[in-house]
């Protein structure tokens, strides 16, 4: 142990190398996972984008509900938005049903 303490010979210049070599790696890692949890992240978020903002939307119509006035508003129960889809998207849906 006294020689590694001192850094007698070669050693001291060696275990400075590892040191170095062990924090680079280990920093290398860590950024690696830390890319992947975003990434991970990002890919959720990106799968429910469509059903956020049609909730966000949403939210917009019945905050500014004031604007339009309609009577009996306190009747109503829900509220229905409809998205016309790709003709494409029919197609192959019709498709699949069809096999």
């Amino acid at each position: 142990m006294e020689d590694y303490e001192y850094g007698n010979g070669g050693s001291f210049v060696v275990l400075w190398i590892l040191f170095a070599l062990a924090s680079f790696l280990l920093l290398l890692h860590l950024l690696n996972m830390l890319i992947a949890i975003m990434g991970e992240t990002f890919a959720v978020n990106n799968e429910v984008k469509q059903v956020q903002q049609l909730k966000a939307h949403l939210t917009f119509v019945i905050e500014n509900w004031w604007i339009d006035p309609i009577e009996e508003k306190n009747k109503i129960k829900y509220l229905i938005c409809a998205f016309l889809k790709d003709e494409e998207k029919l197609e192959v849906e019709i498709l699949q049903e069809l096999k």
